[in-house]
């Protein structure tokens, strides 16, 4: 079984050693000058993506809503900085934004995606995504323009992202958008658990925050545009999501699922929408705490838009 390359000894932002920590019962090393933490041993196998979810149900109704919705709300995020066409979504899962992207008029958009599964759900909902992976990109570079390229919940997922952002760099021209989505290391969520939540997991290879994505963009040539930190479908957060990032911890928000695209929902999973509707009282409060923890900057995700110079 063929396994990504090696984890790096020293962090690939500042060049700074790492000090061992455990994190969610992984082993990490985090970098004492910059703060990028990154797994002691990245024992993903090459072909993991290409396989994942094989064999598994769709998507149900409630996780399609959801992932649209939190899609509208990425693409109302970056609008005023995206180009109204050639846009590039790079491990695009579904295709939910690019649904987003499609509903919104936007022209000759495309995903990458490497999972089969995804590929054949957002076949079928008339999605242009290409079977493949980030090297895939310089073959699509030649065919047709593309002038914005978005990362969703993909860096942490690269065992050699800074390779991957320089060859971004290639195909962009200048005045070309970046936008990169991951969990933030240094969110309320990690702070009030230890690390110890669903977004620390196997698949995760690097842990970023606002100081380390601020100097490996700026090294690369990339100027940036926006930070500002979102989670996943925020304004319909549970309530007791919300609670946890405001501070309020208890035991059971510790350890949940490990798939991409569910763990911010397994933090605090969706409640029964015919409950919410017979309670307005309680929906009010979860309104109330989502747009709370928004305005304070506590969501899990930091989200950067950058342009390449």
């Amino acid at each position: 079984m063929k396994k990504m390359k090696q984890s790096p000894k020293n962090c690939i932002v500042c060049g700074a050693g790492g000090t061992p920590q455990t994190w969610n019962g992984i082993d990490i090393l985090n970098c004492r000058s910059c703060g990028l933490a990154w797994r002691a041993s990245f024992d993903i196998p090459v072909d993991y993506y290409a396989k994942l979810n094989a064999g598994r149900p769709e998507p149900g109704e409630g996780k399609i809503v959801s992932r649209l919705r939190n899609a509208e709300d990425r693409l109302a995020s970056t609008m005023r900085f995206l180009p109204k066409d050639g846009v590039c979504d790079i491990g695009c899962g579904d295709g939910s934004f690019l649904s987003a992207l499609k509903e919104e008029g936007y022209r000759n958009c495309f995903g990458i995606e490497p999972s089969y599964y995804n590929c054949e759900i957002a076949s079928k909902n008339q999605l242009e995504v290409i079977k493949g992976d980030v090297s895939s990109l310089g073959q699509e570079a030649q065919k047709r323009k593309i002038r914005a390229i978005t990362l969703f919940h993909v860096i942490e997922h690269l065992s050699g992202p800074m390779g991957v952002l320089q060859n971004i760099k290639n195909v962009l021209r200048p005045g070309g958008v970046l936008v990169i989505e991951t969990p933030d290391s240094n969110a309320s969520i990690q702070k009030v658990t230890d690390h110890k939540n669903a977004l620390i997991y196997h698949e995760h290879l690097f842990y970023w925050n606002e100081k380390a994505l601020r100097m490996i963009l700026k090294k690369l040539g990339f100027r940036i545009l926006a930070i500002q930190h979102r989670s996943f479908d925020w304004k319909n957060a549970p309530i007791r999501a919300s609670l946890a990032r405001l501070g309020f911890f208890n035991k059971s928000f510790v350890n949940f699922g490990s798939q991409e695209g569910k763990t911010s929902e397994k933090i605090g999973p969706i409640n029964n929408g015919k409950k919410l509707r017979n309670n307005p009282f309680r929906k009010l409060m979860r309104s109330m705490l989502a747009y709370l923890v928004h305005s304070l900057g506590r969501d899990d995700y930091i989200f950067v838009v950058a342009e390449r110079t």
